[in-house]
């Protein structure tokens, strides 16, 4: 019995590993531990236990990964081989329970466990669970890696003789490579209990590029899982199921599926699992692969991501990176040991999980919208619950605007150390550089914007505007969604944002008739691009705006506001001042308690 443990500067978690591994009961042993250039006192520690069942290897240069894994297959003697990385933990019975199965059932050259998740301190934060049954595990391999590497054990002859390894070529993903090529000649199951503990951490190269998407190596990332996906697939669906167009779309499984395409990849995430049982018959009767798809769907409901163009996404995208660019070191939806704040949106997430992962010594910051009573225009408790949460949780409160702090004062509703700070466009994206220049000697081009097509949002006033606009002074186009049809107004279908601060750019008066709008990022973006702006004199609006445009609170009086802001167009375009986003940033920080810049995390 063979276990490989390799290393790069694990110094922090390193005795706890390998003490498990002594720990063992049942079958004897040799720890592989293969040091990859650690320069924290790795090899010394691991050399420093002095039992002649460790054996230290020390690769002469840094090799990575899956060369380090092979130079320990190399010296490997044991019939059976483990895998535990440098920061988990092997529970005290794992090697027994695992070689009593493996010889028990000859014909499965590869096993694995599902595991119980904890942080850097070792505090546990709930179950990683993977499919048992093979047909759920070849099924599950089209989308996501179906073990986990820490629990594996397999047949040193199937892996060594039959594959020579690991594949050297892939800087990442080189174990779930491994596993599909098995898959192809070998059977394959894990067990239905944790075996080990796995560590979740934004120090680990996975951990990293999953918790940000400007990760320099998601690309790579993104490349490797798009293959493996596609030869899993072509493997087990047979070559002529699998096109390019829907490899690219299923890669959404792990990386986050973009929510303008949810439709279509629920479409094809069927038609795989069709094609899958007429294959696999069996699978149907099997209790596992019907609770393996349930966990996918969940995580498929968990993982969709806003369509890229929706304003407040915008927003927060442009914050994270402007975090990013001032040193700190970022994390999505979980909070790691040692984090220092954590800012969670209005009440869009899983209270539960957040309350889970909540911690003594993170500053947590509640950024609250709303009221949602008033923009739905009816009380289903939300806004109460928002409060309950705010009381329970945070420690501040960013309010996007004094309209919203203040509505929700008049509700009675009282929130932790409020403050207000706007929303920002993102100047990379929005911005006055390269618009067409306003003219009075040709028509004046108009536009509105909206992403969804809630009563609220003003689209029963831009059809009365349509019946009544002087069509030979006056260009319209509406950009978005509507259940309103329009005749005249030109129509363009949500675009992402680039996109759309083009066209922005290429007009000159920015309409929205949007109610109860906290703080609107369409506003925010249209003043970026240098539009003035006719807006609905409601909700936070008018804070935003400033001088820089006219407010209404009947339509009628929109043809009279358009005629004055054409005559005062220099004038009011000149007030535009929109809030900035690095001076967004700043109170963003002081809100959460962070320096300016230069924290890490």
């Amino acid at each position: 019995m063979s276990i490989l443990m390799p290393v790069l500067n694990g110094g922090a978690h390193l005795r706890t590993a390998i003490e498990s591994v002594l720990a063992q009961r049942g079958p004897s042993f040799e720890l592989l531990v293969i040091d990859d250039g650690s320069t924290d006192g790795s090899l010394e520690l691991a050399e420093g236990f002095g039992d002649p069942r460790i054996r230290v290897i020390r690769n002469a240069r840094r090799a990575g990964l899956s060369a380090a894994l092979n130079v320990g297959l190399g010296h490997a003697s044991g019939e059976f081989v483990a895998r535990l990385d440098a920061d988990d933990v092997a529970h005290p019975d794992r090697l027994e329970r695992q070689v009593d199965y493996l010889r028990r059932h000859q014909r499965v050259a590869l096993l694995g466990s599902q595991a119980r998740l904890i942080d850097e301190s070792g505090t546990s934060l709930g179950l990683v669970e993977r499919p048992c049954e093979e047909a759920s595990i070849r099924w599950y391999s089209m989308f996501d890696n179906p073990f986990i590497h820490s629990s594996v054990m397999f047949r040193r002859a199937a892996v060594v003789a039959d594959f020579g390894g690991y594949d050297e070529s892939l800087r990442l993903c080189e174990d779930w490579a491994l596993w599909g090529r098995i898959l192809e000649r070998h059977g394959a199951c894990n067990l239905d209990e944790a075996l080990i503990d796995y560590r979740f951490s934004l120090a680990s190269i996975t951990g990293a590029i999953e918790s940000s998407p400007s990760h320099p190596r998601r690309p790579l990332f993104h490349d490797i899982v798009g293959r493996l996906n596609a030869r899993h697939a072509a493997q087990t669906l047979g070559a002529d199921a699998v096109a390019p167009d829907e490899v690219e779309l299923l890669t959404g499984f792990l990386l986050g599926v973009n929510g303008a395409t949810l439709g279509a990849f629920l479409a094809l995430f069927e038609r795989r699992l069709d094609a899958f049982a007429a294959r696999h018959p069996e699978a149907l009767r099997s209790a596992d692969f019907h609770r393996t798809v349930a966990r996918q769907y969940d995580a498929i409901a968990y993982r969709v991501m806003p369509a890229p163009y929706g304003g407040a996404h915008q927003f927060l995208r442009a914050l994270c990176a402007e975090f990013e660019r001032r040193g700190l070191r970022l994390a999505n939806n979980t909070i790691p040991y040692g984090t220092r704040a954590c800012l969670y949106n209005s009440f869009n997430f899983d209270f539960d999980r957040l309350r889970r992962f909540a911690r003594a010594g993170c500053r947590m910051v509640h950024r609250v919208d709303g009221p949602i009573s008033a923009y739905r225009g009816r009380d289903e408790g939300v806004d109460r619950l928002i409060c309950d949460i705010n009381h329970e949780l945070a420690d501040a409160t960013i309010f996007q605007s004094n309209y919203s702090l203040e509505r929700h004062e008049a509700l009675g509703l009282s929130f932790k150390a409020p403050r207000v700070v706007h929303n920002a466009a993102d100047p990379a994206i929005f911005h006055a550089e390269g618009r067409q220049p306003f003219s009075r000697g040709r028509k004046v081009r108009l536009i509105s914007t909206s992403w969804s097509d809630n009563p609220n949002k003003g689209a029963d006033v831009y059809k009365w505007l349509e019946d009544r606009l002087d069509w030979d002074r006056f260009g319209y186009t509406f950009v978005g969604r509507s259940a309103v049809p329009f005749n005249r107004i030109r129509v363009v279908p949500p675009r992402p944002s680039h996109e759309l601060a083009d066209l922005l750019r290429g007009h000159d008066i920015f309409i929205t008739a949007s109610l109860h709008e906290s703080c609107s990022n369409a506003i925010i973006e249209a003043l970026a691009c240098g539009l003035p702006v006719v807006y609905a004199d409601s909700g936070g609006s008018p804070e935003i705006v400033r001088g820089a445009g006219f407010g209404f609170t009947d339509r009628e009086e929109i043809p009279a506001l358009l005629d004055r802001l054409v005559a005062e167009f220099d004038e009011r375009q000149a007030s535009i001042a929109p809030p900035r986003l690095d001076e967004v940033g700043t109170q963003y920080l002081a809100a959460m308690g962070l320096p300016e810049s230069g924290l890490r995390r």
